[in-house]
């Protein structure tokens, strides 16, 4: 069995289009992105063989810092807006294939499942393009999923 302790960085850039605000154009779809720093702990086994190794990781995750922004040039507001959505405990897990080709070249073929639990952001104002009207802006309870294959070449 082996144990992990880590931390990681993800940015990653989610589009919404806010057509239902009543600002009816050809721009009503605005892109948030997101800077967002975890801690991870987790578990799991490593197998080795003579010509494939398997690994298998299971573990939980904790957003210590995330910034979230919207973009004031493509959006209704008049300028950037800036959030900070409260991180929950999220899951992941990973299992990797890897299968020794030669001395020094590997093939890797992972399974993977990662996720992200956000609570709601605090509000905060902004100002709308569409009447100068202030408004309130906050990012409500998230659950992010993701599923995903990846296929790997190690050469060293």
């Amino acid at each position: 069995m082996i144990a992990s302790v880590g931390s990681q960085f993800e940015y990653f850039e989610r589009q919404e289009n806010y057509e239902n605000s009543g600002i009816r154009d050809a721009g009503n779809i605005e892109t948030k992105s997101f800077n967002v720093i975890t801690a991870k702990l987790g578990a799991g086994f490593t197998w080795i063989g003579k010509k494939r190794n398997q690994r298998f990781v299971i573990g939980i995750k904790l957003p210590v810092y995330i910034d979230e922004s919207i973009d004031s040039y493509y959006t209704r507001y008049t300028s950037g807006v800036d959030l900070q959505p409260k991180g929950r405990v999220s899951n992941y897990l990973a299992y990797t294939n890897t299968i020794i080709l030669g001395k020094m070249t590997r093939l890797k073929f992972t399974l993977f499942y990662d996720s992200y639990r956000f609570d709601a952001s605090d509000e905060t104002t902004a100002i709308l393009k569409a009447d100068n009207t202030s408004t309130t802006v906050k990012q409500p309870d998230t659950h992010q999923d993701v599923y995903g294959f990846a296929i790997g070449v190690q050469w060293w």
